[in-house]
């Protein structure tokens, strides 16, 4: 193929999320010779757009309802308006509507399960078990996901390849090693859902009365007002600060201490990742892939799931132990260069790219 091999993905929007994040650096990081990447999108919804090279195109196909049943044939024809070689697609609605358009061009299909979707309800993990056969491989971020896909949509473990998320490491690299001030700086980041676990954050931290810190939260979510008023009940709302999503992730994590993840659930955690490239200590809770990244006491802490006493005592702990937590957090930073680099990652994808158009040629 003498032009570069043409990747799409298809994803419901570019907004704020794990999700989007990876694609946004699988696509500027891949880019080159070899491959080019384009992004289609269901909705005017992407302020991560501008995160991309400018030769990545993003294309709206937009999606009206529910059961918007013409979009399969939109896509079809956007697909092959730009002639997609590979369709690469995320996310309940990428995977639906993406794989059947793909599946009636004959173009081959990867699809990247993000989470461990526990909550979709039967009607999804359905479509989801009807959708396997459209899919020639499936990549999970964390070997959780993999079992998981496995078990609730009957994946063959043969089509499943685990490859774990990688950051651009330069990113982080000037951030200022850890050193604590008189306030202890706690951060989350994720969307305001259940699942997310920010309630169990604030549960903590208000056991933590004796201590002085800061509580950011970093997301958006139907849950915002709800853990607003939390905060207020629980007497600790002038310590909690609540900021909207935004793209300079570094900075944020330069003026943080500790990350904790409350997550109920979490595939894998990319953000997880990040904290270890900034060199801060993480907090996570021994859920889906956060054990798989942190290893107790060694680069990070774990604790409970949906136990804001074990979160506080592990966060007192922190505090009371600074010399302890910089070797942890020196620890995560080693881990994070030699394990998660962007680079690792988009290698592996291309070589699943190539062989998705070679098994094709084959057939």
């Amino acid at each position: 193929m003498s032009r570069p091999i043409h990747i799409v993905h298809i994803i419901p929007t570019l907004h704020f999320g794990g999700a989007e994040r990876f694609v946004i650096d699988l696509a500027n990081a891949s880019t080159g010779s070899e491959f080019q990447h384009s992004i289609i999108v269901f909705f005017h919804n992407t302020p991560l757009a501008q995160q991309l090279s400018q030769v990545v195109d993003v294309h709206v196909v937009e999606k009206y309802g529910q059961l918007s049943f013409n979009l399969f044939g939109k896509l079809e024809r956007k697909l092959k308006e730009i002639s997609a070689d590979v369709v690469h697609t995320h996310l309940f609605g990428g995977d639906l509507w993406g794989r059947v358009a793909a599946r009636r061009l004959n173009v081959p299909v990867i699809t990247t399960e993000h989470a461990l979707a526990t909550d979709v309800g039967w009607f999804k993990t359905n479509v989801k078990q009807w959708l396997v056969g459209l899919s020639d491989v499936y990549v999970a971020p964390s070997q959780a996901i993999s079992s998981f896909i496995h078990h609730e949509y009957h994946v063959p473990t043969e089509k499943i390849h685990v490859i774990y998320h990688g950051v651009q490491l330069d990113r982080f690299q000037n951030i200022s090693p850890l050193t604590f001030s008189d306030t202890l700086r706690l951060l989350t980041i994720g969307r305001l859902v259940y699942e997310k676990g920010q309630d169990i954050g604030l549960s903590a931290v208000a056991r933590l009365s004796d201590i002085p810190l800061n509580y950011r939260i970093v997301g958006s979510g139907k849950m915002k007002e709800q853990l607003i008023l939390q905060a207020d009940v629980l007497g600790i709302a002038d310590h909690v600060i609540f900021e909207h999503p935004i793209t300079d992730i570094p900075h944020v994590f330069a003026t943080s201490d500790i990350l904790i993840v409350p997550s109920r659930s979490e595939g894998l955690g990319l953000v997880v990742i990040e904290a270890m490239a900034s060199g801060r200590l993480v907090i996570g809770t021994r859920t889906g892939g956060i054990p798989e990244l942190i290893h107790d006491h060694t680069n990070g802490i774990l604790v409970d799931t949906d136990d804001p006493i074990d979160l506080a005592r592990a966060i007192r702990w922190a505090h009371e132990h600074k010399k302890e937590v910089m070797k942890l957090a020196i620890q995560a930073r080693v881990d994070a260069i030699a394990q998660y680099g962007l680079d690792k990652m988009v290698k592996k994808y291309e070589v699943i790219y190539k062989s998705l158009l070679d098994n094709k040629k084959l057939n």
